[in-house]
């Protein structure tokens, strides 16, 4: 894929200030200081379930989507000898542990919706 170690170095470096940009904006919120931060902790194991209005949180579930898109390219750029299987995993479990420690520290709503959004 790569014609010279120059051009993959330079995905990697690009694929860590993506990585960087996704951990400050799904654990983070862009937030400038830890003040900033939702103090919030729940989790919800019911797929596509929203007690209030459905569209403002299929948008969310599409953001995800998008968001993501990202990570499954450079998993399939980065990783061209491994199997679908084994790059799709690697999404799911970014994406579980980036739920795991929303809840862990408080600073988000763990969700499943999330986890299937962002693996799609």
């Amino acid at each position: 894929m790569f014609q010279s170690t120059k051009q993959k170095r330079l995905s990697c470096i690009v694929f860590g200030i993506y990585l960087f940009l996704l951990v400050w904006l799904v654990l983070f919120k862009f937030a400038t200081s830890l003040s900033e931060l939702p103090s919030i902790r729940g989790i919800n194991f019911i797929p596509f379930y929203y007690d209030q209005e459905t569209s403002a949180h299929l948008k969310e579930v599409f953001y995800n989507i998008i968001v993501f898109v990202p990570l499954g390219v450079y998993v399939q750029i980065l990783k061209e000898d491994w199997e679908k299987a084994k790059k799709c995993m690697v999404v799911l479990l970014t994406s579980f542990l980036f739920e795991v420690v929303q809840f862990v520290f408080a600073i988000g709503a763990s969700d499943i919706t999330d986890l299937i959004g962002n693996t799609m």
